[in-house]
């Protein structure tokens, strides 16, 4: 059996005379008044920057989205026991779990599991003290999200605030591996969930978010060599080099289109497709990666 389809090249990702419209984290974030549509857009992803560099990684809030959009039921089994998160010492262990359970948090929070995604948050905010970061997940953040656990929309927008909080604030302190792990942890267990959650009930819109995910493995490649002080990072890198290698077995081929300009709105959008293929037991050696990753991380 073959999984086929096609996505905009870069995700469809608009761009405005090469200014980017979406918000990076070099500057603190601002609270945001309105619900932005986009936030909700289940592609939509997170975009932020290393020493000037701007790197796009799937957001573990977009991911919640496109599973609750797809009427999955709500699984507890497949997240991240959040009864252990005192068992990890190391920083980078503690900035990892962080990041897995931010994505599990998403996923609760969605759902309206508001018992799970408290603990989830308490869990989340031990990890952050721990690391110094006091502000994102803190008790004005505890405040307001029990006085919008209801409301879905909100909950997006808080989410989304606290992710973009949590990223500005360690770059202030400049350990930006810390940045990177978390960004990795989120991304794996979301990407853990999608792959276990699409073999149990067969999905193509989940087939098309694990497919489509070989530049952002090699985005964490490069982040997580470029701050291996010391190889602190060895053994990470060498499980996504792993990933890397299951990824290459993916098929593609390009189509050229024509990008469509709005003048009016200054804005450039590449049409160009990428079709991808990949057969049964190529998801199968991911979805292996994948738990293996995880397994890493939260052991």
């Amino acid at each position: 059996m073959n999984f086929k389809f096609n996505f905009l090249l870069l995700l469809g990702i608009s761009l405005s005379l090469v200014a980017c419209s979406e918000e990076t984290t070099e500057n603190p974030p601002q609270e945001i008044q309105e619900i932005d549509p986009y936030l909700k857009d289940p592609n939509r992803a997170f975009n932020t920057t290393f020493d000037g560099q701007l790197f796009s990684i799937p957001s573990p809030v977009q991911t919640a989205i496109l599973l609750k959009s797809l009427n999955y039921k709500y699984d507890f089994t497949l997240l991240s026991s959040y009864s252990e998160a005192e068992k990890y010492v190391t920083n980078q262990k503690k900035a990892l779990n962080l990041g897995v359970y931010g994505a599990d948090l998403g996923i609760t929070a969605l759902y309206k599991k508001n018992n799970d995604a408290l603990k989830y948050l308490t869990a989340i905010q031990g990890l952050s003290e721990d690391l110094g970061l006091n502000h994102s997940f803190g008790e004005q953040f505890f405040n307001r999200y029990q006085n919008n656990a209801t409301n879905e929309d909100t909950m997006v927008v808080l989410l989304s605030e606290a992710f973009s909080k949590i990223d500005y604030e360690i770059k202030r302190t400049e350990d930006k591996n810390l940045s990177a792990l978390i960004l990795v942890g989120g991304w794996v267990e979301s990407m853990y969930i999608t792959s276990n959650l699409h073999n149990m009930q067969n999905n193509q819109n989940l087939i098309d978010r694990i497919a489509e995910q070989s530049l952002t493995v090699e985005t964490f490649i490069t982040l997580l060599d470029k701050y291996n002080e010391e190889d602190i990072n060895k053994d990470l890198i060498e499980k996504f080099k792993k990933l890397r290698r299951s990824y290459a077995k993916v098929k593609r081929s390009y189509t050229y289109i024509p990008s469509t300009t709005d003048k009016e709105k200054k804005l450039t959008t590449i049409n160009s497709r990428t079709e991808l293929e990949m057969d049964h037991n190529i998801f199968e050696e991911l979805m292996s990666e994948f738990n293996a990753l995880r397994t890493f991380i939260i052991e």
